[in-house]
C-alpha cells in the first residue's frame, strides 16, 4: 500500500481534491451555461471544454483516491466505491 503524502505533498492533493469537488464542477456550470445559450448548432469549443472538463474530474478523483489517500466526508479513507 502506498504511504500517505508528506508534507510538501499536501498541497497537490489539497489542489486534486479542489479541482474535482469545487473548481471542477463551476466550468461544467459555465460550460452548460454556454452551450445553453449559444446559437451554435453541433459541436463547439464550449462542448470540447465540457466533456474535457468531465474527463478531468474523473482523473483527478482517480488519482485522489488511489495516490493522495483521500478521504470521505466523515474522514474515512475513501474508496473506489466511494
Amino acid at each position: 500500500m502506498n504511504a500517505p503524502p508528506t508534507h510538501d505533498h499536501r498541497f497537490v492533493a489539497l489542489a486534486v481534491r479542489m479541482f474535482w469537488m469545487l473548481l471542477g464542477n463551476a466550468i461544467l456550470l459555465f460550460c452548460l451555461l454556454g452551450i445553453m445559450l449559444s446559437d451554435a448548432n453541433g459541436v463547439s469549443v464550449v462542448d470540447a471544454v465540457f466533456w474535457t472538463t468531465v474527463i478531468a474530474i474523473v482523473c483527478a478523483r482517480f488519482v485522489d483516491v488511489r495516490y493522495m489517500h483521500g478521504t470521505t466526508s466523515e474522514g474515512a479513507p475513501a474508496t473506489f466505491v466511494d
